[in-house]
């Protein structure tokens, strides 16, 4: 069965962009146009759904940024640094 199709007459601004394509190519980028601008609810989707991605994608780079600025997390206990200094005498005798 052949497809059903209805004929659209819309009038345009004589400096109309449309107008500067050539004849053949006219209806089909009309056609394109409309398709594209009633498919731009799903296009719409995509886009809040790429903003709720973003969102979270700066929510987490915000509480690195946060963690970077706060330094190094304690991980737990910490040795002293004991720093034992030799006795003269004894690390001069080495070279006798």
């Amino acid at each position: 069965m052949a497809e059903k199709r209805k004929r659209l007459e819309i009038w345009l601004p004589a400096d109309h962009p449309l107008w500067k394509l050539p004849e053949g190519q006219r209806a089909k980028v009309a056609r394109a146009v409309l398709e594209a601008a009633f498919g731009r609810k799903a296009a719409g989707q995509v886009f809040a759904a790429l903003d709720t991605r973003l969102a979270a994608i700066e929510e987490a780079l915000t509480r690195l940024e946060e963690a970077v600025r706060a330094g190094p997390a304690n991980t737990g206990p910490q040795e002293e640094e004991t720093t034992t200094i030799p006795d003269p005498d004894d690390f001069l005798s080495a070279f006798e």
